[in-house]
């Protein structure tokens, strides 16, 4: 006796079933990993690096006179003023990339008012004095305030302009971590390698001499002598052959601070 056919027409409707729920699963899962890259792109990551700079950007450009771990306290104090304010403003705002922005401006307003004053102190115009803090501080202030102000009532940022403020303070992040490690790179180095370890002698005497006696004098806060000459009108060129005819050597061109 035969075993009963399957209803095929009941088989053929549920194999179709699951194909189709295959097929929005499948569906979800891809949506579901297109939304997490988008979100990853566009998060934006640029106050972040921008509070991490100047902390290690200190030590990487002063790297031989002090040590990179100097920078870890205040890279922590850094980045938990900068997550409060960022999770703060997104909270109130509803949009991470226009929080992240408004945080941004505000690390810029912080850590950066020093270098604009280092450029602009001391320069007058008609007359009047704008490199000071009285004027300076109030101008710079304004600035962000309003250019968070004009973000406030833009409602939306758009996703690309995070990905590239994402991109340039990554680079801006990368250089003093370049300066680090080529130091350490460095330093590590075997004996011999380095152009310091093989400069000759510039001075020689006899065993029978005594050696001389060498004084080796940096004036802080001393202008070389075209610029005393250029900004001041002051020549001081008899003071400097002076120097020389007891023996001294004056660099021509010294580049110290």
């Amino acid at each position: 006796m035969r075993p009963p056919l399957p209803n095929l027409t009941y088989t053929h409707a549920a194999y179709c079933k699951m194909k189709a729920a295959g097929e929005v699963m499948h569906r979800l899962a891809r949506r579901k990993q297109i939304d997490f890259r988008e979100i990853y792109r566009s998060f934006p990551l640029h106050p972040f690096l921008l509070a991490v700079y100047p902390v290690v950007g200190l030590p990487g450009f002063n790297i031989e006179q002090v040590y990179a771990r100097e920078a870890a306290v205040p890279l922590i104090i850094s980045l938990s003023i900068t997550a409060l304010a960022f999770v703060g403003l997104w909270r109130l705002l509803k949009d991470s990339q226009l929080a992240g922005l408004s945080t941004s401006l505000m690390m810029v307003w912080f850590f950066f008012y020093g270098r604009l004053y280092a450029l602009i102190k001391g320069i007058s115009l008609f007359g009047f004095v704008i490199g000071r803090h009285r004027y300076l501080l109030v101008a710079w202030s304004f600035l962000v305030v309003a250019s968070v102000l004009w973000l406030l009532k833009r409602k939306r940022i758009h996703p690309e302009l995070t990905r590239t403020l994402n991109f340039f303070s990554a680079i801006l992040f990368c250089l003093p971590l370049f300066q680090i490690g080529a130091f350490y790179i460095r330093s590590f180095s075997p004996p011999g390698t380095l152009d310091g370890d093989t400069v000759e002698p510039m001075i020689a005497w006899t065993e029978n001499k005594n050696p001389p006696d060498i004084y080796y004098i940096v004036l802080d806060g001393y202008q070389r002598a075209d610029v005393q000459e250029n900004v001041f009108d002051i020549d001081i060129s008899p003071f400097l052959g002076g120097l020389r005819e007891m023996g001294f050597f004056v660099a021509e061109c010294a580049q110290s601070n």
